[in-house]
């Protein structure tokens, strides 16, 4: 605006962070079962699995009741389980978080890796470089492979030019140091609380490739999702 000059901006990440998970708490009911009572839907609470084309078996997921299994016959049945990430081998035993833990946040990274290139993963990746995250992201070909070219391109551009946001393409993970474990409960604005990992890597194509180390105090896996369906017993259905 003209006329005004802002010199400094502090963000105060700790209660940014609160206000959001407020807020989700706020508008989470919406995605419950009690609002689908509420709009006239017979919610049954359980496990469910196909019987058969026609039933669907729901068995009651409280451990302390024995309760008989319901059977509901049904003409069409929607899946809509929902899905949850999918984590490479080389990630196994490190401390990394999905989008499952991200928003559990107390403290700012100082430096944060995005582990995949897709459109949560540069969502997240603007939002914390914003904050002031040193960012960089590691696409196992490019950014939004699947995307318009010129699209891809010009998003690339932006994110590199005013967020700052550093990019590997081609990228192959081939060693995941921890270096220090983080605390399982973060102290707000303890940068020492959070978890440090190594990441060796190799980028580019043919004899253009590299090899580079890179250390951050978050490593966000965004590597793409899993149906869940699994123990559905969708051979019967």
């Amino acid at each position: 605006m003209q006329g005004i000059t802002v010199k400094e901006v502090e963000v105060d990440f700790s209660q940014i962070m609160k206000r959001m998970r407020k807020l989700r708490a706020k508008i989470a009911p919406v995605d419950g079962h009690v609002r689908g009572t509420d709009i006239g839907v017979d919610v049954f609470q359980g496990r469910g699995k196909f019987v058969d084309q026609n039933t669907i078996e729901v068995v009651s997921g409280k451990k302390d009741e024995e309760e008989e299994p319901i059977l509901l016959k049904f003409k069409k049945a929607v899946i809509a389980t929902g899905g949850r990430p999918s984590t490479p081998d080389v990630l196994k035993g490190v401390p990394y978080v999905t989008n499952e833990q991200l928003f559990n946040l107390q403290t700012l990274p100082p430096r944060m890796v995005v582990y995949g290139a897709g459109v949560i993963a540069l969502e997240m990746a603007q939002a914390f470089a914003a904050f002031g995250s040193k960012v960089t992201i590691l696409a196992r070909s490019t950014l939004l492979s699947n995307g318009d070219v010129e699209a891809r391109e010009m998003v690339k551009s932006i994110l590199e030019e005013e967020d700052g946001i550093a990019f590997l393409e081609y990228v192959e993970v081939s060693e995941v140091t921890t270096l220090r474990e983080g605390l399982a409960t973060q102290i707000e604005g303890d940068v020492e609380s959070l978890p440090l990992v190594k990441l060796t890597v190799k980028s580019g194509k043919g004899e253009d490739s590299t090899t580079t180390e890179l250390e951050c105090e978050c490593l966000l896996v965004a590597t793409g999702r899993l149906p869940n369906v699994h123990n559905l017993n969708l051979e019967k259905a």
